[in-house]
């Protein structure tokens, strides 16, 4: 699927996987779905809750916004990166 949004996880648990094989376990303050974003890319993973989640979504304009505006937050997120 295109990427559309970046996810934070706000509480609850998930699991990223990627061709059927869990390479991260994510909790609260953990978020997913910024490559497709910053890549411009089809998603590479698939996350699944492992439990009732809450989370916030960002639009790419949201998130374009967020890192021209928030030098902290823009490196943490470009760091996470994975190849």
């Amino acid at each position: 699927d295109e990427g559309d949004a970046l996810f934070v996880l706000l509480s609850g648990t998930a699991t990223v996987d990627r061709g059927g094989k869990t390479v991260a376990d994510l909790g609260p303050g953990d978020y997913f779905g910024e490559l497709a974003l910053l890549e411009n890319a089809p998603r590479a993973l698939q996350a699944r809750a492992e439990e009732d989640c809450v989370v916030a979504s960002l639009s790419r304009g949201d998130l374009e916004s967020l890192l021209v505006t928030h030098a902290v937050i823009a490196s943490k997120i470009l760091l996470h990166r994975q190849p």
